[in-house]
C-alpha cells in the first residue's frame, strides 16, 4: 500500500507541476488550468490528439523534459508495483478458515530449502502416522523458488500448506501466521549450509523471537553444530533441540560399538512407503531378492506411542510383549516409568492434538521411560511404545488386546530375542 500511495502521489505531482509551468510558458494561448491538465495527460498517455500543441520554444523544451522525466521515474515504480502484486498472495494473514475451517496448525520457519521442506512435509504427513487435521503455515523471508512451489502445490500436500513471506524475528509477521494459536513451531536448518555458525546463530535468534511472541507455543529447533549449543531450555525456553552433526556422529559411533545399529536407528527414525521402496528397487535392479523384501518390510516400521487399556492392567511386560509379537508381529519396546503401588493408576494421556502429546511427554520426562522392563506390571492409562507398521496398527493392537490372550501366554516359555535381522 505504501508503494502504491507513493506512485500515485508522484504521478499527481508530476502532472500538476508540469501543468502549472506549461500554463505560464504558453500564456499566449490563454489556456485554462483544466485544459493544460488535459494536455499533459494526453501527452503522458502518448495519444497526442494534436488539438493543443506548444507554440513556443520553451513550451516544446518543457514537453521534452516532461516526457524524459516520465520515462525515467515511472517505469521503475510500475515494475516494483508489479513485483509486489505478484508477491501479494504470500503477504497476507493466516485466516481461521484458510485450511477449510480447521484452526489447528503449526508454523515452519528457519532456513527453508526445497529438499528440507520436502523431507519435513513427507515425514509430517506420512500415511503411517494416521490422518490428522493439522496444517502447515510456512514463514520464510524469500519468495518461494520454483522447486519450493512445486513441493507446496504437489497433490499430496495440496490444500494443507500456506506460504507467507516474512521473518520469524518480526512480531507483525508472527502475528500474521497466528503463532499464539499454533500447536508448535519448527525452526529448520540447512545441513548443507557453508556457514553453519551463522545459520545456527540465526536460528537461536528466531527461537528467542518465537518464545517472546508465543509463550505457550512448543518450539522444535534444528542446529547444525553442537558447539553452538546454548542452554536452550532454560535461557530460551526451547522444548526440543536437535543437533544434526551430533546426532549423525552419535549414530555412527553406535554403529561401531554394535554393528547394524546404525541402520536400525536410521530406519526407525524415518518413514518409508514399502510399495514405493519396492518399485524403486525393481526399477533399479530388476529383481527383488528375498532379503531385500524383508529389509523393506522392516524399513516401513516405526515407534508409536499408545495408551494402554484396562486389558493390560496387572499384566507383566514380558507377557504382553510376547502376546503382541506372536499375534501382530509388532514389538512392545518400552513403557512410562511408574513407581506407585499396584492400586494406583498412572494419569491417562490423550493424543488428540500436539499440545496434549507434549503434556504426556513432559510427564515421561518427570517419571522416566523403562526399556524392556521384563517383570514390570503394566497399568491402565500407562504410556507405552510399540514398534509397528503404522499408527493405526498400533492403536488396533492396543484396542484388540484381550485378557484371554494374556492368560494363554502366562505359562508359556519366555520369548528369547537373539540376533536382530
Amino acid at each position: 500500500k505504501l508503494e502504491l500511495y507513493s506512485f500515485v502521489l508522484l504521478l499527481i505531482a508530476l502532472i500538476v507541476c508540469f501543468a502549472g509551468v506549461m500554463q505560464v510558458v504558453e500564456r499566449d494561448q490563454n489556456l485554462q488550468f483544466h485544459e493544460v491538465l488535459y494536455w499533459i495527460v494526453v501527452t503522458l498517455s502518448t495519444v497526442g490528439y494534436g488539438d493543443v500543441v506548444p507554440q513556443t520554444t520553451w513550451g516544446q523544451v518543457l514537453i521534452i523534459v516532461f516526457i524524459v522525466t516520465v520515462l525515467v521515474f515511472l517505469p521503475p515504480q510500475i515494475s516494483k508495483l508489479h513485483e509486489l502484486s505478484n508477491n501479494n498472495e504470500y503477504r497476507g494473514a493466516l485466516g481461521y478458515r484458510m485450511f477449510g475451517g480447521e484452526s489447528e496448525h503449526i508454523v515452519v520457519c528457519g532456513n527453508i530449502t526445497a529438499a528440507s521442506l520436502h523431507g519435513f512435509l513427507c515425514e509430517f504427513f506420512s500415511s503411517g502416522h494416521g490422518r490428522h487435521h493439522i496444517c502447515v503455515a510456512i514463514l520464510n523471508q524469500e519468495k518461494p523458488t520454483d522447486a519450493i512451489r512445486t513441493v507446496i502445490n504437489s497433490r499430496k500436500f495440496q490444500g494443507r500448506i500456506s506460504y507467507f513471506i516474512g521473518s520469524a524475528m518480526v512480531g507483525e509477521d508472527l502475528r500474521r501466521v497466528r503463532l499464539n494459536d499454533a500447536s508448535a513451531c519448527f525452526i529448520l536448518a540447512d545441513k548443507q549450509s557453508e556457514t553453519p555458525d551463522e545459520q545456527d546463530a540465526g536460528n537461536v535468534l528466531r527461537a528467542l523471537s518465537v518464545r517472546n511472541h508465543g509463550e505457550s507455543t512448543i518450539i522444535f529447533i534444528q542446529l547444525v553444530r553442537p558447539e553452538n549449543k546454548p542452554d536452550m531450555e532454560t535461557a530460551i525456553g526451547v522444548d526440543y533441540t536437535m543437533f544434526m552433526h551430533e546426532l549423525k556422529y552419535g549414530i555412527l559411533a553406535q554403529g561401531c560399538l554394535c554393528p547394524g545399529s546404525c541402520s536400525l536407528i536410521s530406519n526407525i527414525m524415518r518413514s518409508a512407503d514399502p510399495r514405493a521402496e519396492l518399485e524403486a528397487v525393481e526399477t533399479t535392479m530388476g529383481v527383488v531378492d528375498p532379503w531385500m523384501d524383508e529389509y523393506i518390510h522392516g524399513l516401513s516400521h516405526e515407534i508409536y506411542p499408545v495408551i494402554l487399556t484396562a486389558a493390560f492392567d496387572g499384566v507383566l511386560f514380558r507377557d504382553a510383549a510376547r502376546s503382541i509379537f506372536r499375534r501382530f508381529s509388532a514389538i512392545l519396546l518400552a513403557v512410562q516409568s511408574f513407581d506407585g503401588t499396584t492400586d494406583d493408576k498412572p494419569p491417562v494421556h490423550s493424543f488428540d492434538n500436539v499440545k496434549s502429546f507434549q503434556n504426556a511427554r513432559r510427564k515421561c520426562d518427570a517419571t522416566g521411560i523403562q526399556l524392556n522392563p521384563s517383570n514390570h506390571p503394566l497399568r491402565e492409562g500407562q504410556l507405552a511404545f510399540i514398534l509397528a507398521f503404522s499408527a493405526a496398527e498400533a492403536q488396533t493392537i492396543v484396542g484388540s488386546y484381550g485378557s484371554e490372550s494374556c492368560k494363554s501366554t502366562k505359562n508359556a516359555v519366555p520369548l528369547q530375542i537373539g540376533r536382530a535381522h
